[in-house]
Protein backbone atom coordinates (compact mmCIF):
# COMPACT_ATOMS: atom_id res chain seq x y z
CA UNK A 1 0.00 0.00 0.00
CA UNK A 2 1.26 3.80 -1.02
CA UNK A 3 1.14 6.90 0.43
CA UNK A 4 -0.46 9.36 -1.21
CA UNK A 5 1.08 11.76 -3.16
CA UNK A 6 -0.08 14.76 -1.13
CA UNK A 7 0.02 15.34 3.02
CA UNK A 8 -3.82 16.43 3.82
CA UNK A 9 -4.54 19.65 3.92
CA UNK A 10 -3.71 21.38 7.44
CA UNK A 11 -1.21 19.39 8.39
CA UNK A 12 1.76 20.84 10.40
CA UNK A 13 5.60 20.05 9.56
CA UNK A 14 5.81 17.52 12.41
CA UNK A 15 3.01 15.27 10.86
CA UNK A 16 4.07 15.37 7.78
CA UNK A 17 7.60 14.35 8.38
CA UNK A 18 6.04 11.09 10.32
CA UNK A 19 4.46 9.75 7.08
CA UNK A 20 8.10 7.72 7.11
CA UNK A 21 8.64 7.40 10.89
CA UNK A 22 5.58 5.21 11.45
CA UNK A 23 7.11 2.54 13.42
CA UNK A 24 8.36 5.43 15.57
CA UNK A 25 7.37 5.65 19.68
CA UNK A 26 7.11 9.45 18.76
CA UNK A 27 3.71 8.85 17.14
CA UNK A 28 0.78 10.03 19.07
CA UNK A 29 -2.00 7.68 18.73
CA UNK A 30 -4.12 10.65 16.99
CA UNK A 31 -1.40 11.08 14.48
CA UNK A 32 -1.44 7.39 14.03
CA UNK A 33 -4.76 7.52 12.81
CA UNK A 34 -4.52 10.35 10.59
CA UNK A 35 -1.40 8.65 9.00
CA UNK A 36 -3.73 5.63 7.90
CA UNK A 37 -6.75 6.97 6.83
CA UNK A 38 -4.86 9.03 4.54
CA UNK A 39 -2.98 5.93 3.09
CA UNK A 40 -6.06 4.60 2.21
CA UNK A 41 -7.07 7.92 0.76
CA UNK A 42 -9.81 9.67 3.16
CA UNK A 43 -9.64 13.16 2.58
CA UNK A 44 -8.03 14.95 5.41
CA UNK A 45 -8.69 18.79 6.44
CA UNK A 46 -7.32 20.28 10.42
CA UNK A 47 -9.68 23.46 10.63
CA UNK A 48 -10.06 25.51 13.81
CA UNK A 49 -13.35 25.54 13.19
CA UNK A 50 -15.27 24.53 16.86
CA UNK A 51 -18.43 22.92 15.20
CA UNK A 52 -20.93 21.48 17.15
CA UNK A 53 -20.51 17.61 16.11
CA UNK A 54 -21.79 14.65 17.05
CA UNK A 55 -18.26 13.70 18.01
CA UNK A 56 -16.14 16.78 19.41
CA UNK A 57 -13.66 17.01 17.20
CA UNK A 58 -14.49 15.82 13.89
CA UNK A 59 -17.30 15.50 11.36
CA UNK A 60 -17.83 15.10 7.86
CA UNK A 61 -17.96 17.81 5.00
CA UNK A 62 -18.32 17.92 1.40
CA UNK A 63 -16.65 14.06 1.48
CA UNK A 64 -13.54 14.95 3.76
CA UNK A 65 -13.19 13.94 7.26
CA UNK A 66 -12.42 17.55 9.24
CA UNK A 67 -10.92 17.63 12.77
CA UNK A 68 -10.02 19.89 15.42
CA UNK A 69 -7.35 19.23 17.26
CA UNK A 70 -8.32 21.20 20.41
CA UNK A 71 -11.87 19.50 20.49
CA UNK A 72 -10.65 16.26 19.40
CA UNK A 73 -11.07 13.94 22.79
CA UNK A 74 -10.54 10.09 21.81
CA UNK A 75 -8.12 8.98 18.30
CA UNK A 76 -11.11 6.34 17.87
CA UNK A 77 -13.37 8.89 16.91
CA UNK A 78 -11.59 9.90 13.73
CA UNK A 79 -11.74 5.80 12.85
CA UNK A 80 -15.37 5.81 13.42
CA UNK A 81 -16.53 9.07 11.29
CA UNK A 82 -13.97 7.95 8.53
CA UNK A 83 -15.96 5.14 8.43
CA UNK A 84 -19.15 6.24 7.86
CA UNK A 85 -17.47 8.13 4.76
CA UNK A 86 -15.30 5.28 3.21
CA UNK A 87 -18.58 3.07 3.59
CA UNK A 88 -20.39 5.44 1.26
CA UNK A 89 -19.73 4.71 -2.70
CA UNK A 90 -17.91 6.93 -3.84
CA UNK A 91 -19.94 8.48 -6.83
CA UNK A 92 -21.64 9.58 -3.94
CA UNK A 93 -19.32 10.96 -1.32
CA UNK A 94 -18.49 14.07 -2.47
CA UNK A 95 -21.97 15.30 -1.50
CA UNK A 96 -22.66 14.34 2.36
CA UNK A 97 -23.65 17.12 3.87
CA UNK A 98 -22.06 18.68 7.27
CA UNK A 99 -22.47 15.85 9.88
CA UNK A 100 -23.16 17.97 12.55
CA UNK A 101 -25.60 20.05 10.46
CA UNK A 102 -28.67 19.16 12.52
CA UNK A 103 -31.40 21.37 11.20
CA UNK A 104 -34.01 19.40 9.48
CA UNK A 105 -34.27 19.38 5.83
CA UNK A 106 -36.36 17.88 3.55
CA UNK A 107 -33.99 16.27 1.37
CA UNK A 108 -29.91 17.59 0.35
CA UNK A 109 -28.29 16.62 -2.61
CA UNK A 110 -26.86 13.44 -1.72
CA UNK A 111 -30.43 12.19 -0.53
CA UNK A 112 -31.33 13.47 -4.47
CA UNK A 113 -28.53 11.79 -5.98
CA UNK A 114 -29.12 8.11 -4.16
CA UNK A 115 -32.56 8.43 -5.05
CA UNK A 116 -32.05 8.88 -8.54
CA UNK A 117 -29.35 6.51 -8.78
CA UNK A 118 -32.14 4.10 -6.99
CA UNK A 119 -35.22 4.90 -9.29
CA UNK A 120 -32.72 4.87 -12.91
CA UNK A 121 -31.03 1.43 -11.88
CA UNK A 122 -31.72 -1.96 -10.84
CA UNK A 123 -30.20 -4.10 -8.10
CA UNK A 124 -30.38 -7.31 -10.49
CA UNK A 125 -28.62 -6.65 -13.88
CA UNK A 126 -29.85 -8.12 -17.08
CA UNK A 127 -26.87 -10.93 -16.70
CA UNK A 128 -28.13 -11.62 -13.09
CA UNK A 129 -25.25 -9.44 -11.27
CA UNK A 130 -25.71 -7.04 -9.27
CA UNK A 131 -25.08 -3.70 -8.62
CA UNK A 132 -22.45 -3.30 -6.27
CA UNK A 133 -23.11 0.50 -6.33
CA UNK A 134 -26.67 -0.50 -4.86
CA UNK A 135 -25.18 -3.24 -2.92
CA UNK A 136 -23.16 -0.23 -1.14
CA UNK A 137 -26.05 2.14 -0.77
CA UNK A 138 -27.93 -0.20 1.15
CA UNK A 139 -24.98 -1.32 3.68
CA UNK A 140 -24.04 2.25 4.50
CA UNK A 141 -25.17 2.43 8.36
CA UNK A 142 -23.94 2.83 11.32
CA UNK A 143 -22.72 -1.04 12.23
CA UNK A 144 -20.69 -1.71 8.96
CA UNK A 145 -18.81 1.87 10.17
CA UNK A 146 -18.42 0.24 13.30
CA UNK A 147 -17.19 -2.69 11.99
CA UNK A 148 -15.06 -0.68 9.72
CA UNK A 149 -13.33 1.34 12.12
CA UNK A 150 -12.20 -1.64 14.33
CA UNK A 151 -11.09 -3.43 11.31
CA UNK A 152 -8.98 0.00 10.69
CA UNK A 153 -7.56 0.52 14.59
CA UNK A 154 -5.94 -3.23 13.70
CA UNK A 155 -4.83 -2.32 10.53
CA UNK A 156 -2.83 0.90 11.93
CA UNK A 157 -0.91 -0.66 14.87
CA UNK A 158 -4.06 0.99 17.08
CA UNK A 159 -5.70 -0.58 20.60
CA UNK A 160 -9.51 -1.31 19.18
CA UNK A 161 -9.90 -2.29 22.91
CA UNK A 162 -9.02 0.75 24.06
CA UNK A 163 -10.58 2.87 21.73
CA UNK A 164 -14.12 1.21 22.44
CA UNK A 165 -14.14 1.69 26.54
CA UNK A 166 -11.65 4.62 27.01
CA UNK A 167 -15.09 6.69 26.39
CA UNK A 168 -17.60 5.24 28.93
CA UNK A 169 -20.93 6.70 27.34
CA UNK A 170 -20.06 6.08 23.94
CA UNK A 171 -22.45 2.82 22.54
CA UNK A 172 -24.47 4.06 24.81
CA UNK A 173 -21.90 2.90 27.67
CA UNK A 174 -21.46 -0.55 25.67
CA UNK A 175 -18.21 -0.09 24.43
CA UNK A 176 -16.72 -3.17 26.21
CA UNK A 177 -19.49 -5.61 24.72
CA UNK A 178 -19.21 -3.60 21.11
CA UNK A 179 -15.39 -4.82 20.90
CA UNK A 180 -16.15 -8.30 22.04
CA UNK A 181 -18.43 -8.91 19.09
CA UNK A 182 -16.34 -7.60 16.83
CA UNK A 183 -13.08 -9.21 18.51
CA UNK A 184 -15.73 -12.76 17.98
CA UNK A 185 -16.46 -11.48 14.37
CA UNK A 186 -19.83 -11.62 15.39
CA UNK A 187 -20.87 -7.88 15.42
CA UNK A 188 -23.93 -7.21 12.60
CA UNK A 189 -21.94 -4.97 10.90
CA UNK A 190 -19.44 -7.46 9.38
CA UNK A 191 -21.90 -8.52 7.44
CA UNK A 192 -23.02 -5.79 6.29
CA UNK A 193 -19.56 -5.17 5.26
CA UNK A 194 -19.67 -8.32 3.64
CA UNK A 195 -23.03 -7.85 1.37
CA UNK A 196 -21.40 -4.49 0.58
CA UNK A 197 -18.30 -6.75 -1.14
CA UNK A 198 -15.67 -4.95 1.14
CA UNK A 199 -15.04 -8.04 3.32
CA UNK A 200 -15.60 -11.42 4.06
CA UNK A 201 -17.48 -12.71 7.41
CA UNK A 202 -14.21 -15.45 6.75
CA UNK A 203 -11.51 -13.31 6.75
CA UNK A 204 -12.50 -10.20 8.63
CA UNK A 205 -10.97 -7.90 9.81
CA UNK A 206 -9.16 -8.01 7.10
CA UNK A 207 -10.75 -5.79 4.19
CA UNK A 208 -10.76 -6.55 0.03
CA UNK A 209 -10.80 -2.68 -0.31
CA UNK A 210 -11.32 0.25 2.21
CA UNK A 211 -12.81 2.93 0.38
CA UNK A 212 -16.32 1.60 -1.16
CA UNK A 213 -16.27 1.49 -4.63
Amino acid sequence: MHLAPEAPVGWDDRTAKLVLMQNSEDITRVERALLFLHRIGIPLRRTGERAKSFLPGVWIEGGTLMYNLEDLRYPGDLFHEAGHLAIIPSMFRHLVPKSYDFEPVETTPFDEALNAYLEDNPLMRPDYTEDPVIRGILQMGECEAIAWSYAAMLASGGDPERCFTEDVKAYNGGGEEVHLMLEACSHYGINGLQAGGMTTTKTYPMLTRWLQI
